[in-house]
């Protein structure tokens, strides 16, 4: 019980991060990897791209993303740019990440939940597109 209130606190702040003039309601940043892996620990590792977001829902990456600046869905980011993000990146996954990226997550129950508010079932996709990075 400890850990899903604990769970809900770490998902209630940073909701409270979310974007209001840049990207918009749908956007929550992340400060660090340590926050990364704590948000796919929470979802279970059910996030995914936005790439793949859309394949699940039959739509555009594009219409992903304006569902995350409509608030519809949350789109958390992390950009590798902070040379203090960048540090604290595990070394053997530094390969696979490009520094200049800002990476997008959106939360497998956030697409359900539209799905479901538009009558839609989601489509499948493979399993390897759920949390990719988790280190």
């Amino acid at each position: 019980m400890k850990k899903e209130i604990n769970d809900k606190e770490f998902l209630s702040n940073l909701n409270g991060r979310r974007e209001s003039e840049v990207i918009k309601t749908g956007t929550i940043w992340l400060q660090s990897y340590e926050e990364y892996k704590q948000l796919a620990e929470v979802f279970q590792g059910k996030i995914v791209k936005p790439i793949h977001a859309a394949k699940m829902l039959g739509v555009s990456r594009a219409m992903v993303l304006k569902l995350e600046k409509e608030g519809e869905v949350r789109g958390f980011r992390l950009s590798f740019k902070d040379d203090e993000i960048w540090k604290s990146i595990p070394l053997h996954l530094k390969p696979l990440i490009t520094r200049t990226d800002t990476y997008i997550w959106i939360p497998i129950e956030d697409v359900q939940k539209y799905a479901e508010s538009k009558g839609r079932t989601l489509k499948k996709v493979k399993g390897y597109y759920v949390s990719e990075f988790y280190g």
